[in-house]
């Protein structure tokens, strides 16, 4: 853990602040193991300064840091009251209960791992779906689709658009 971060919190708000700081840890890390691997590629001084136990000690820290960000993940959607069954493709807020189809659960499962963050059309197509052959007009059907769902559950969250910079998940 790092100094500060408190498992235990009440705080919605510190808990999205532990999720974006671990999410942004672990894109660095990852990052910088691909910087490292792709100048080892070009660079033979570089092999032999570079250790197969460096890249499996980068490897562990990265798996610590994804662990992290999964606490931090559970941890908002306690929070928020919220409990998404990605298998049986169910919403729950509080009482409430919505289906989603599997392009919905994979939408907002994308959107509830950084909520806040803006993912623009072609981001959110290639994260949620990996494809490429959707459009952006199909994007915002099921968005239109997700909103009504959320509001229908009574999800404490807001799915905005933000013109030019793309869609977010508030959480309340």
């Amino acid at each position: 853990m790092i100094a500060g971060e408190d498992p235990q919190t009440q705080y919605p708000e510190d808990a999205r602040h532990w999720l974006n700081i671990y999410a942004e840890l672990v894109a660095f890390h990852e990052d910088l193991l691909e910087r490292l691997r792709t100048e080892a590629a070009h660079m033979q001084s570089m092999k032999h300064r570079l250790q197969d136990s460096d890249l499996a000690s980068l490897h562990r820290e990265i798996e610590r840091l994804r662990e992290r960000l999964r606490f931090w993940q559970e941890r908002c959607l306690d929070l928020a009251g919220l409990e998404l069954d990605e298998n049986a493709g169910v919403l729950r807020s509080g009482t409430r209960e919505v289906r989603l189809t599997r392009r919905e659960m994979q939408l907002l499962a994308v959107m509830l791992r950084n909520p806040g963050k803006r993912y623009r059309p072609e981001a959110l197509l290639s994260l949620a779906w990996r494809e490429n052959r959707l459009a952006p007009e199909q994007l915002r059907t099921y968005i239109v689709r997700l909103r009504r769902k959320l509001a229908e559950a009574e999800v404490p969250a807001a799915l905005e658009t933000h013109p030019r910079q793309g869609y977010a998940l508030v959480m309340e």
